[in-house]
């Protein structure tokens, strides 16, 4: 037979188990047994790696374990951080937890290199829209160190740039003495006389 003190007892059970799912009180304590099986699901997918804890995890995804009461480097912030690198790739399907952040990825952005051409403003930073466009203007910064370091003639510079086909819609300079005139100019303004930026993320 059943008492009252039995009863009470029982649901003082059911609501402790509630407690320990997370901040949500569940008033059923089927429910509550089933969140409590969700939470540990969840917390054994996402210990993917040894060193992440399945109840830190699920501990972190009920909130009880947070930056605030974390310090870095331990499991505890490990855990923190696991939940929600998975909740930044959850909340954005198809896309990196980084790009989630605002971050590109790599492949995002394309490598821009400097380039001298025979239109004004002469001084260029294009985007390199190939592995052939960065390669030209590569041999081409390569001639014009040459060209300023007196390692290659000015004519024999010329001859070699003039019959380049366009890069990016732009012609190379090939006039040695425009070449050289531009270099001077941006260094006599403490400009930059080559630009790189192979546009991977850091």
């Amino acid at each position: 037979m059943t008492t009252a003190a039995d009863s009470t007892s029982a649901r003082e059970r059911h609501r402790r188990a509630a407690q320990r799912v997370g901040s949500h009180v569940f008033s059923d304590p089927v429910v509550a047994s089933m969140a409590a099986v969700a939470f540990a699901l969840d917390a054994a997918m996402l210990a993917r790696r040894r060193d992440h804890d399945p109840e830190l995890l699920a501990a972190a995804r009920r909130g009880d374990l947070t930056d605030a009461n974390t310090q870095k480097g331990t499991p505890e912030r490990r855990a923190v951080d696991r939940v929600k690198y998975v909740k930044r790739k959850e909340a954005r399907p198809g896309i990196t937890a980084r790009q989630a952040l605002g971050h590109p990825a790599r492949g995002d952005t394309t490598p821009q290199i400097s380039l001298l051409v025979a239109d004004p403003p002469r001084f260029l930073i294009i985007d390199a829209l190939s592995r052939r466009d960065l390669t030209r203007a590569g041999r081409y910064e390569e001639l014009v160190k040459r060209l300023e370091n007196g390692r290659i003639r000015p004519a024999d510079f010329r001859r070699r740039v003039v019959s380049w086909r366009p890069i990016a819609g732009h012609r190379f300079l090939s006039d040695p003495d425009a070449v050289l005139a531009v270099l001077e100019e941006r260094r006599a303004q403490d400009k930059e006389v080559f630009y790189y930026d192979s546009g991977r993320s850091s």
